[in-house]
């Protein structure tokens, strides 16, 4: 298999969010772990950033910090002091699955730090779609135009960063992982054990464990509890 022979309605866009604040920040704290990635760019101050698999990152203004889905992050808010601790910053919130089933993203080594230089053209696209969304325009156009911002973001990261090794093997596993997130997505509101989705992927519940955290990245219940969040969100 190779990414050319996926057929483009298997992509799909399903969260783009662009934003921004302009504040006062004395080293605000920020805990939270969400279900698509994250590009947030600080204009003026900083990012300190320290992430649940044990990365830790100390930026420079105008740099930002890349993270991929599911990822505990402690993000600390360092205002220019010289400014009166004013900080700006802006961010893309990105999530494209592959068959409805793979998180795109999630097959990139994502760089926790992204340069000021790499910045640029992201910056290009969060100011097209803030321009964008203030005007009135209810057309057909404006719809596609998001979904083209989207996807340009998508092909940004696709270039800023490379194939996890393992790529190719995790969209093998598509259809043993298939069962497993229809049973996830379809019982929210129920409860789900380890057992009932072993079954599903028709493995042990050991099997169970290491099939998941290998190609998922997050153990089963860490990860139906992020599903959870997000539909409730």
């Amino acid at each position: 298999m190779s990414f050319s022979s996926i057929p483009l309605h298997e992509a799909q866009l399903e969260i783009f969010e662009v934003g921004s604040f302009d504040a006062i920040k004395r080293g605000d704290v920020h805990g939270k772990t969400c279900p698509h990635t994250i590009f947030a760019q600080a204009e003026q101050g900083r990012y300190e950033v320290t992430c649940g698999d044990g990365r830790h990152v100390m930026l420079a203004p105008r740099e930002a910090f890349l993270t991929g889905a599911n990822v505990p992050l402690r993000i600390v808010h360092h205002g220019d002091k010289a400014a009166g601790y004013r900080m700006r910053a802006r961010w893309i919130h990105l999530h494209v699955t592959l068959y409805g089933i793979v998180d795109a993203l999630s097959l990139l080594d994502l760089p926790l730090r992204v340069t000021a230089r790499q910045c640029e053209p992201f910056g290009e696209i969060i100011e097209e779609f803030a321009t964008r969304e203030a005007q009135t325009d209810a057309s057909f156009g404006h719809l596609a135009r998001r979904s083209e911002l989207g996807f340009r973001a998508f092909r940004l990261l696709g270039e800023l960063a490379p194939l996890r090794a393992d790529a190719m093997e995790v969209l093998g596993q598509r259809h043993r992982l298939g069962p497993i997130l229809h049973v996830m997505r379809n019982r929210l509101s129920e409860k789900i054990t380890v057992a009932d989705l072993a079954r599903a992927a028709s493995l042990s519940v050991p099997q169970f464990h290491v099939f998941f955290r290998r190609y998922v990245r997050s153990s089963p219940m860490d990860y139906l509890k992020h599903l959870r969040l997000s539909e409730a969100s």
